[in-house]
């Protein structure tokens, strides 16, 4: 699901809303520009169930593919159950064994719930600008002069910058 809408997409470049083919367009760059969010992730940062198979680290610390983690449904190790006591989850994917450690030919089962139920607001706009630059095949305008005519462009097309980039770190599975 793409982090923002059509409706969203139209107020943001100051249009009427969409209709038919024009919302069908939006969507499709909408869901483009959450595909290249993504990809900088690494991760979905939709809320959704997830499946983690691990093995044992040798320590008392395993770490999920996905976060932020709003739930665990189970831990099984070589298909045994765990009970909810013999380990502990942060919500940054941290998943702590209570008693002992995740041994190394051990083979572990994460079922959990990861991500927003909503997107932030500051990757709901970068969705925005990026499908904002596809609207349009040159991008998003930065300047524009008359005389002479020049312009010059914030984005070209569908890109992100170094500096969406950046920003996108503080969402990164590879943390």
């Amino acid at each position: 699901m793409a982090y923002a809408s059509p409706a969203q997409l139209a107020t943001w470049l100051g249009l009427p809303p969409f209709t038919g083919a024009q919302a069908e367009r939006a969507q499709l760059l909408l869901d483009i520009a959450t595909g290249k969010i993504d990809d900088e992730t690494g991760q979905s940062l939709d809320l959704a169930d997830t499946v983690d198979h691990l093995d044992g680290s040798g320590s008392d610390l395993l770490v999920l593919s996905r976060w932020p983690v709003t739930a665990v449904a189970s831990v099984t190790v070589d298909g045994v159950l765990l009970a909810a006591d013999e380990y502990e989850c942060e919500t940054t994917g941290l998943l702590r064994r209570t008693r002992g450690c995740w041994a190394l030919d051990e083979d572990v089962d994460v079922a959990y719930t990861a991500g927003y139920t909503t997107a932030p607001k500051s990757v709901v706009g970068m969705c925005l600008e990026l499908a904002a630059g596809g609207w349009s095949s040159l991008g998003v305008k930065k300047s524009e002069r008359l005389a002479d005519y020049q312009v010059a462009y914030l984005r070209e097309g569908i890109s992100l910058s170094t500096a969406d980039k950046k920003a996108l770190g503080r969402y990164s599975s590879n943390r």
